[in-house]
């Protein structure tokens, strides 16, 4: 099974795949997505506050790939006041708006793009 993958290209270090992050912003949150990253594995220099812009990638969903590490540390933030609590993520994930992780992806189960109350 093919993962679905940002739409733009990146080398994968050789042996270390890459870590991408999914991440759908609460209600209210403004449409500048950034995400702050440090504390890598292996060990690879910290993105700086405020960290860099997320991709677009449709329905509410922002995506980031992170080159050639497996483990990170980061906020997902708007630039204007609103942010995660500091996270940790060792494997490929899709952050909901409820702040949930979630391993595979959950357009897939249909729940990403409807409308909540």
């Amino acid at each position: 099974m093919m993962r679905d993958q940002p739409p733009f290209g990146f080398p994968m270090m050789l042996g270390v795949p890459d870590l991408t992050v999914w991440f759908h912003p609460p209600r209210g949150w403004a449409d500048t997505i950034h995400v702050h990253v440090w504390g890598t594995h292996p060990p690879k220099a910290a993105t700086g506050w405020p960290g860099v812009p997320m991709h677009a990638h449709g329905d509410g969903w922002y995506v980031y790939r992170i080159e050639g590490v497996g483990t990170a540390s980061l906020v997902f933030h708007d630039q204007h006041g609103r942010q995660t609590a500091d996270l940790r993520r060792e494997r490929d994930g899709w952050m909901d708006r409820d702040g949930q992780w979630q391993d595979a992806d959950p357009r897939a189960a249909g729940t990403a793009a409807m409308p909540g109350p």
